[in-house]
């Protein structure tokens, strides 16, 4: 954990794991396969202590008020144990398939903790959150995180300003279907008019040509950057060549390194490409709407699943692949998250009684995006998340509309009749 905590996963050699534990590397390979088995082992033994820390929280409290004493367990243990939190939810999103199996577990656990406890609330039902235990913890871990990372973290206020985010999905009257109950049957996929999003530009002519060099020298710089989030879709990042991107490209390495200095260099451009593109989708589609602000919501949102859906390998690179680098590329990938909650300013002055949420609630909504889509891409899932669309908006919404008239608009928009072609 220590040696992660240092470099990130991605820098950990078994060298340094073994002279930091007083072992010899032979040691080492007796007990473990290689780095990542030790990784795994850290990770489980770690994750129990968590979750059983965030058991007996939530048996002490109310159950109605499951999710508030998980939070005040993770946000307790994140400030006592920074580095275990980081290595369980952070780190972990860069040691491979099976460590992030791993977090998967672990998160999953803890969410079932909270909905066993909801499950038991009886009269006090009323007064559960109307989102699901997986989003709301999926949106702390990422709101948490990012804080740590930025050095910005006041235990109390976090914990104070996510308690009154989940306040925000316990609304005063329960008329209405819960959103988790929305009936989104006719948001099915094949419906959403799905276009294939940002594609590569073609491969240039072979042989001699007359084209002008600037346009020669973009397209094989797009056609590497496209090449290079599909070579790490097919393989991922540990295990991408140069050569397995130049053959995507339909490139020679001299054109390869005419461009970039190393895979590193090209996957930070193919960072900053990925995220370029979907937030010129989302704020198309959020400026084009001639609606209100629920409505331009709900409009960049759909253009966002859309590319998400319509774009699978750029799509795996922004929510799975997009932190590979550890800690030279955290920074931009937080900084990229925050950025979509420039579509939430517009919502400050529609909150139901003149308070704005904080600067946290609007971080941990996109962490919520950002994790619950990561999830469904993971799973091979996307194409669902057109289902999902009703339910993410409404946790978009409620914040700003209050849980009420977020639900009367998604209701709204579900009830609308569907465009034909």
């Amino acid at each position: 954990m220590e040696i992660v905590a240092k470099g990130g996963y991605p820098a950990a050699r078994v060298g340094d794991i073994a002279s930091q534990a007083g072992v010899s590397r032979a040691t080492f390979y007796e007990l473990f396969e290689n780095k990542e088995a030790c990784f795994l082992a850290a990770h489980r033994e770690l994750g129990h202590t968590l979750d059983d820390v965030v058991t007996s929280s939530v048996a002490k409290a109310k159950p109605e008020r499951a999710i508030d004493a998980a939070f005040s367990a993770m946000v307790e243990f994140a400030r006592e144990q920074p580095l275990a939190y980081d290595f369980l939810t952070h780190e972990a999103m860069l040691a491979g398939p099976d460590a992030l199996e791993e977090r998967d577990r672990l998160l999953a656990r803890l969410e079932e903790r909270v909905e066993q406890a909801h499950a038991v609330a009886g009269k006090r039902a009323s007064l559960l959150p109307d989102v699901p235990a997986s989003i709301l913890l999926g949106g702390l871990v990422r709101v948490l995180g990012m804080r740590m990372r930025r050095g910005q973290y006041d235990s109390a206020q976090l914990l104070s300003e996510m308690t009154a985010w989940v306040d925000c999905y316990r609304p005063p009257r329960r008329s209405a279907a819960p959103p988790r109950e929305f009936a989104m049957d006719e948001l099915e996929q094949e419906d959403q008019g799905v276009s294939p999003g940002a594609m590569a530009p073609a491969p240039l002519p072979r042989g001699r040509h007359r084209l002008p060099t600037a346009l020669v020298t973009r397209v094989q710089r797009e056609r590497i950057l496209h090449a290079t989030a599909e070579a790490i879709y097919a393989k991922g990042y540990e295990d991408t060549t140069v050569a397995d991107i130049v053959a995507k490209a339909g490139l020679s390495r001299e054109v390869f390194y005419s461009h970039f200095h190393s895979r590193s260099d090209a996957f930070i451009a193919t960072h900053k490409l990925v995220f370029e593109q979907m937030m010129a989708t989302a704020a198309g589609a959020f400026i084009s709407s001639s609606g209100a602000w629920p409505e331009r919501v709900w409009d960049s949102w759909s253009a966002a699943t859309g590319l998400v859906v319509g774009t699978p390998s750029l799509a795996h690179f922004a929510f799975v692949e997009s932190y590979a680098l550890g800690p030279s590329i955290a920074q931009r990938t937080d900084d990229a998250i925050v950025a979509f909650t420039v579509f939430l300013r517009d919502g400050q002055r529609y909150g139901p009684d003149g308070a704005e949420p904080s600067a946290s609630v609007s971080t941990a909504i996109a962490g919520a995006v950002m994790e619950t889509t990561s999830s469904y891409i993971r799973r091979e899932r996307a194409g669902e998340l057109f289902v999902l669309l009703p339910l993410m908006v409404y946790m978009i919404l409620a914040p700003f509309l209050g849980g009420d008239e977020a639900r009367e608009f998604v209701d709204g928009k579900l009830r609308e009749p569907r465009q034909e072609g």
